[in-house]
C-alpha cells in the first residue's frame, strides 16, 4: 500500500547577491516542490517549506525515501559572495489512515490524527502540535558522489552549484516520541 506524507524542510541560506535562494526538491521523477524561497539566514529561526508526497512506502523500519534538493539560483563570486541552501531539519507527517495526518499531543500523550497537515506550515507551531515529526536523515550523497553519514556527520546538509544533492530519509515511527532532542521529541 502506498502512503501520502507531508514534508517540512527547515532551511537557511548564504545570502549573495539581490535575491534570495531558491530550492527545489523531486522524489524519484517527480518534482514535489518546483520552487521553494530561502530568505532567512537565522538558524534560529529558519525558512519552512512544506510539501506533499504522494505514493511512497507505508511507515516502516525499513521505509526510506530519497529527496532530491537543488539550489535553482546559484551565485558565486568568490569566498564572501557565495549563495548556498542549508537544510537544518528534516520532519514529516504521514496520513495514518489514508485520510487524516497524524501528529504528537503533548497534552495527551499519544497521536492525534488532523484532517489536514496545516500545523506543519507554523512556525513555531501551535503548543498541541509542537512534537510533530522526526529527524529523519538517514545519509547524504553530494551531486559528486561524496557521501556522508548522517549521524557522524555535521547534522545538516549544504546545497550548492544547481547539482541535485540526494538525502536517503527514514520513514520509520514507533508508538510515541520517546527522546528529547534539540527542544522536540523525536519518535525513536
Amino acid at each position: 500500500m502506498a502512503t501520502t506524507y507531508k514534508f517540512m524542510l527547515h532551511c537557511i541560506q548564504d545570502q549573495a547577491g539581490d535575491e534570495d535562494a531558491k530550492l527545489t526538491v523531486k522524489i524519484g521523477d517527480t518534482t514535489v516542490l518546483a520552487e521553494g524561497t530561502v530568505s532567512s539566514t537565522d538558524v534560529d529561526s529558519p525558512t519552512i517549506l512544506v510539501f506533499e508526497a504522494a505514493g511512497l512506502a507505508d511507515v516502516a523500519a525499513d521505509a526510506t525515501a530519497v529527496l532530491s534538493v537543488a539550489l535553482l539560483n546559484d551565485l558565486y563570486v568568490d569566498e564572501s559572495t557565495d549563495r548556498n541552501i542549508t537544510i537544518t531539519a528534516i520532519k514529516y507527517a504521514d496520513k495514518a489512515d489514508g485520510t487524516n495526518y497524524k501528529y504528537w499531543k503533548i497534552a495527551d500523550r499519544d497521536w492525534e490524527t488532523i484532517s489536514d497537515a496545516s500545523p506543519i506550515g507554523w512556525y513555531p507551531m501551535p503548543a498541541e502540535a509542537n512534537n510533530f515529526g522526526n529527524e529523519i536523515i538517514k545519509g547524504v550523497t553530494h551531486a559528486n558522489g561524496v557521501a556522508y553519514d548522517w549521524e557522524a556527520g555535521k547534522g545538516y546538509v549544504t546545497v550548492y552549484d544547481n547539482d541535485f544533492v540526494e538525502i536517503e530519509c527514514e520513514l520509520t515511527e514507533t508508538t510515541s516520541p520517546t527522546s528529547w532532542t534539540n527542544g522536540a521529541y523525536v519518535k525513536n
